[in-house]
């Protein structure tokens, strides 16, 4: 038998919401200038999806990063991230750069907390 895990999604929701703020994720994808003349060059259009998130900055916090560490594993001392809760329709590892206000940070790997098939949340890797 399954275990359900929509009230754990459901609380994890309602925490990122709670505490999180408005962020935009960003996915480069070329789109041809011209189908029938492929070769004078493609166009790069931003698709973008609009999400609530909550920025963990985990640079230099000892205590975060060995709780990290044990949950996770390793962590480099520069890494930040940003938490989401899962998105219906969306593949979250097919974005390239996360835009929080006027910054832009581009994605170095996306962590997903799946037990069994519900994605509770994305644990977004940031540089920049």
């Amino acid at each position: 038998m399954a275990k359900d895990y929509s009230r754990l999604k459901s609380l994890v929701s309602s925490l990122i919401k709670k505490y999180g703020r408005t962020v935009k994720l960003l996915r480069n994808s070329r789109v041809d200038s011209n189908p029938s003349a492929p070769w004078s060059g493609a166009s790069i259009a931003d698709d973008e999806v609009t999400v609530v998130g909550v920025y963990v900055p985990l640079t230099g916090q000892q205590a975060v990063m060995e709780t990290h560490a044990q949950l996770m594993g390793s962590v480099s001392r520069s890494k930040n991230c940003f938490l989401i809760a899962g998105v219906d329709g969306e593949d979250i590892r097919t974005f390239q750069k996360v835009q929080d206000d006027n910054k832009i940070w581009r994605i170095t790997d996306v962590n997903v907390v799946q037990p069994g098939s519900t994605v509770l949340m994305y644990e977004i890797e940031v540089d920049g």
